[in-house]
């Protein structure tokens, strides 16, 4: 079952690489040129250049090195971009004030290709690793920061008036209601930081730093080495490929924790959600609970009108269900349910 299920996955994505590969391979059998090697060819430079034992020359057997030097390079520019920009963008998003003072500069500054910043931040930061950083905290705060803001800017105002109606306030409101509410947003953002990071660090790696995978690349094009500048690119795309997966995988983990609900009979407080008068929440259900924003027990661990002694909740009128009521108790119960305190 688990080699159906992996083949199911893995078959699809790879007819088009191979079919790639194959339209190289008869485009430069057809043509004829030099200029471009043979697919086989390059698979050779990856080998040596992974393994050592064909070329020996200076590129044997240091993928490692350049790999590692590439990755401290991105993900310092990556997780600067996002210690920045996801703030920065929250803050736009949410007060009028700071938004009307930064965003039009923000918009003013964005358009600026990267490459045109190169001979600055060598003034500024000098030759090597801190001037490719830099460039890459470019490339990706300016998309983590505009998602941010995105996201922000589309929570209903009915979440906020039903966050108010319970409290939430300042801090909370913003750990509880606009963060959750974002998150979509923030991790598509965060994606394309992810891959405008993966992108730079060839023009990052411009900046005179001697190891890299784009310090591999630049060198294979002064040398006229084309297998060694394809074998940078393969490495390149499959490192930032592998990193987004891992980025979709923690985006759907954090998400599914977001989503979560507190099964029916789960005690919340005194209160037991089998026994919850739901048409007395049935509005901040539809507000947060159905917008995914607060999960149950957050909801209604905050509500603090227990039962009295006669088992009677704000809204009946008495200790007792007026009617009989067969709700679904396999899921959660959601806004229209039957409620047997209804009359």
């Amino acid at each position: 079952m688990l080699l159906q299920s992996w083949r199911a996955t893995l078959i699809p994505m790879l007819v088009v690489p191979v079919a790639l590969v194959a339209a190289w391979h008869i485009g430069v059998r057809v043509t004829g040129t030099r200029l471009i090697p043979l697919p086989q060819d390059v698979g050779v430079m990856l080998y040596d250049f992974t393994f050592g034992g064909i070329y020996d020359d200076a590129f044997s057997k240091t993928i490692h090195i350049h790999f590692w030097k590439s990755v401290q390079r991105v993900y310092g520019g990556f997780f600067a971009a996002a210690v920045i920009g996801i703030p920065l963008g929250l803050l736009i998003g949410r007060i009028a004030a700071i938004r009307n003072l930064l965003d039009p500069t923000l918009q003013m500054l964005r358009p600026i290709p990267v490459t045109a910043w190169l001979p600055l931040s060598m003034i500024f930061f000098g030759l090597g690793p801190n001037a490719a950083i830099f460039l890459v905290f470019l490339g990706a705060f300016y998309p983590i920061v505009l998602n941010t803001t995105f996201g922000v800017r589309s929570v209903d105002n009915k979440l906020f008036e039903a966050a108010s109606m319970l409290g939430c306030t300042g801090g909370s409101l913003f750990r509880q209601v606009v963060l959750p509410a974002a998150m979509p947003s923030i991790f598509n953002g965060l994606r394309l930081g992810h891959g405008f990071s993966w992108i730079l660090i060839v023009v990052g790696e411009m900046t005179g730093v001697p190891e890299g995978l784009g310090a591999v690349i630049m060198d294979g094009r002064t040398l006229s080495r084309t297998d060694l500048v394809i074998a940078g690119m393969i490495v390149i795309g499959v490192a930032g490929f592998v990193t987004d997966r891992l980025i979709v995988l923690l985006n759907n983990r954090l998400l599914r924790k977001i989503l979560a609900i507190a099964p029916p009979g789960a005690k919340v407080g005194i209160i037991e959600l089998d026994e919850f008068p739901w048409s007395i929440a049935e509005p901040m259900i539809a507000a947060l609970g159905a917008a995914s924003v607060v999960d149950a027990t957050a909801l209604f661990a905050s509500i603090r009108q227990p039962a009295d002694d006669a088992g009677s909740y704000p809204g009946s009128s008495g200790g007792t269900p007026r009617r009989s009521c067969k709700a679904d108790r396999s899921r959660p119960p959601r806004p229209g349910d039957c409620d047997p305190w209804l009359p």
